[in-house]
């Protein structure tokens, strides 16, 4: 399934899912998106194999201070807000002169995260302000983002590591600290969308 420019064909509030959150529709088909720690989903459609385009800003009140970072996640392949897959986009200001761009992926199973190895890139192509055209194709056990000039390939993981001191159940099974589980929609139809967490914004068309 191919899809471009995705949000100038879904961006309406009541296409997605989502609890909590700042989320507004701007004009020019943007969607501001801040605060929204569990995720927004496109309800109407479930995806496998797809390829989307689409174009992100990141915004943040303190992004002009030196230790600030700040991040966007695509999410894919999800059940709901607290089963998927995700890969986190940002930047970093490690001193004035060494700024890089962060790629993490991360997977949320039952409302818990593991987060997987972060890759950084130089921030040369990176808008730090300004739009970002992004695709991300999804297909099989694999997953392709392009980034301007930056490309990141993610070959989903098989199987899922709890590391909370608390417990989680699935299908009457407890699972416990330093358990692993398979992942019950690596390979399944799910839905698309997007995440920011605390004071993270990002505006996305």
């Amino acid at each position: 399934l191919i899809l471009a420019h995705f949000l100038k064909w879904f961006c309406n509030l009541t296409n997605f899912t989502f609890h909590g959150g700042n989320i507004e529709e701007l004009d020019g088909n943007i969607l501001n998106v801040t605060n929204c720690d569990r995720g927004i989903l496109y309800r109407y459609c479930w995806w496998r194999n797809f390829t989307v385009t689409f174009e992100f800003n990141l915004l943040n009140k303190a992004k002009d201070r030196e230790t600030h970072d700040n991040y966007i996640g695509f999410v894919f392949r999800a059940k709901d807000l607290d089963n998927y897959f995700m890969i986190s986009i940002g930047y970093k200001f490690e001193d004035s002169t060494n700024k890089k761009v962060l790629i993490t992926p991360h997977i949320r199973f039952n409302g818990e995260w593991e987060v997987l190895e972060t890759k950084k890139f130089p921030i040369r192509g990176f808008k730090v302000e300004g739009f970002n055209n992004t695709i991300c194709t999804v297909r099989g056990t694999s997953a392709d983002l392009s980034i301007n000039n930056i490309a990141y390939h993610w070959n989903l993981p098989t199987n899922f590591h709890s590391i909370q001191n608390e417990h989680l159940k699935l299908n009457d099974k407890e699972l416990f600290f330093g358990d692993t589980t398979l992942i019950p929609f690596r390979t399944v139809f799910g839905m698309i969308g997007f995440r920011t967490w605390g004071d993270e914004q990002a505006h996305i068309k």
